[in-house]
């Protein structure tokens, strides 16, 4: 599954480069910290290879990959379509979180006399954490990016609840295939109007949708037409459970009560549901 692949790659790297800056920022304190603290006689392997830090290095990473987590890193579509902005205020929101956790958890008993270089301390290890991390999401963002523009990874989309006055936004949609990647491939008539095309695509009937996302590897739904608040409440309350990146238009968005993030999808952006944490409660219908 092309997900989850991406999923494991998105974790590999990242727990590789926080690995490498734990590293890296264990050399800086050897270096930094007082000598009454690091004894001057030990030396920089010595110093690397203690068993208190070889358990820290054992341990700081992979709990720095579930701080990732929790923040929803890698999520179905934030690792599809994050841009890089996102990535940026991601890993330095989790790399905050971090440096302030490990400072006041393994730091903290170091004897560190002087005010400032506790406070180089905290900005190296802020350091540390972040730019690795960033700098190689960035590539891997940008790489992702350069392949979608060449046409080479496309991204199977279902149209949900289509009609005549959306119409317009598919046209976005296909127009903008080269920067998004979003391709559409069919639709779905939550209307029953019987039609069998839209827009060049076959239409279907809802109770289809289970069976197309697999035939046709759907990897995004964009539900593009309002059904009404109960009509396409159920809609989408039955599309989460399809485990597939989710969007609505911004007509719906006061329909949802938690706060999804906009991706900027063509010119009509399009409002990403998939991560949001409330669902529309049954009470409403």
């Amino acid at each position: 599954d092309r997900h989850n692949k991406r999923r494991l790659v998105s974790v590999a790297t990242d727990l590789l480069m926080v690995a490498t800056g734990w590293f890296c920022f264990n050399i800086l304190r050897y270096y930094t910290l007082p000598s009454e603290t690091v004894d001057s006689h030990v030396s920089l392997a010595s110093f690397l290879l203690s068993r208190t830090l070889v358990i820290e290095q054992l341990v700081v990473p992979p709990a720095i990959i579930v701080l990732y987590a929790i923040s929803g890193a890698y999520n179905r579509s934030n690792t599809m379509y994050r841009s890089r902005l996102d990535e940026l205020i991601n890993t330095f929101t989790v790399s905050l979180i971090s440096m302030i956790s490990i400072y006041f958890i393994v730091l903290v008993n170091d004897p560190i006399p002087e005010r400032a270089t506790a406070y180089e301390l905290m900005l190296m290890l802020l350091l540390s954490f972040f730019v690795p991390v960033a700098v190689m999401r960035l590539i891997i963002t940008g790489l992702r990016a350069r392949r979608v523009r060449r046409g080479f990874d496309s991204i199977p989309a279902l149209l949900v609840g289509v009609s005549d006055t959306q119409l317009e936004k598919v046209e976005k949609i296909r127009a903008s295939r080269c920067n998004t990647g979003l391709e559409p491939v069919a639709c779905i008539d939550t209307s029953g109007t019987g039609a069998r095309t839209f827009a060049g695509l076959p239409v279907h009937a809802e109770s289809e949708i289970p069976d197309l996302c697999r035939s046709l590897g759907i990897r995004a739904i964009i539900v593009l037409d309002s059904a009404g608040i109960y009509g396409t409440g159920e809609i989408i309350n039955r599309l989460y459970r399809l485990d597939i990146p989710l969007f609505i238009t911004p007509d719906m968005h006061s329909m949802i009560l938690s706060r999804p993030r906009i991706s900027s999808v063509t010119n009509e952006p399009l409002v990403d549901i998939t991560n949001a944490h409330n669902r529309l409660p049954r009470s409403l219908f």
